[in-house]
């Protein structure tokens, strides 16, 4: 967390609608399912890790679109994505300022609870048929080894950037023109701060 010259740059946990994603998802479907068919009919060592490169990639990009970095100044609120191109959103745009309780919060034991328990489930499983085709047709035959992974991981990143939005009892919704952004600060610190900033904006 940075403050220089009544500028504020920040990595904070958020949310906003992500269609940047979308044609990403769609172009990886469409690569995954014919690479999945080709590596399971006609088996070689390029196939196989291409299918390990293609989980990977995916297992990254879900990973990496929840990690943002906030500036705000006097003249513009920027988003900065690792991925796509940085969300840039002029005061003029930004339409209302508010809090609101972040339920992730206050039901954040039982939420946890459940989806741990829903996560090791699906792991066991997965793994367990994994090792089990691997012990039955053999390393190079069974299932790619990285198809029984790639579910346990993608829940276990789901509920790691779920978790960083649970730490404080507030979080900030910034509305704008169009759409919005909720921001889940970590602490007091940076809530108070974000939220004084934010308002500044408006006045």
């Amino acid at each position: 967390m940075n403050k220089i010259n009544d500028e504020i740059k920040m990595k904070v946990p958020l949310h906003i609608p992500d269609y940047e994603s979308i044609p990403v998802i769609i172009a990886t479907f469409f690569v995954f399912v014919p690479l999945t068919l080709i590596d399971h009919l006609y088996r070689s060592i390029w196939t196989y890790l291409s299918v390990v490169l293609i989980i990977s990639i995916t297992l990254a990009v879900i990973h990496l679109r929840s990690c943002y970095e906030i500036i705000i100044n006097n003249n513009e609120l920027i988003v900065k994505k690792v991925l796509f191109k940085d969300l840039k959103i002029p005061v003029e745009k930004i339409v209302e300022i508010s809090d609101f309780n972040n339920t992730l919060n206050k039901y954040r034991k039982p939420f946890f609870l459940i989806l741990g328990l829903i996560v090791l489930s699906v792991t066991v499983m997965e793994v367990s048929d994994g090792f089990e085709s691997i012990g039955k047709y053999g390393f190079y035959e069974a299932t790619n080894i990285s198809l029984v992974f790639f579910i346990p991981i993608m829940m276990v990143i789901i509920f790691y950037n779920s978790y960083r939005m649970t730490h404080y009892s507030k979080a900030i919704k910034v509305k704008t023109d169009p759409g919005f952004i909720d921001l889940y600060p970590e602490n007091e610190e940076k809530y108070l701060l974000l939220k004084e900033k934010l308002d500044s904006l408006l006045r």
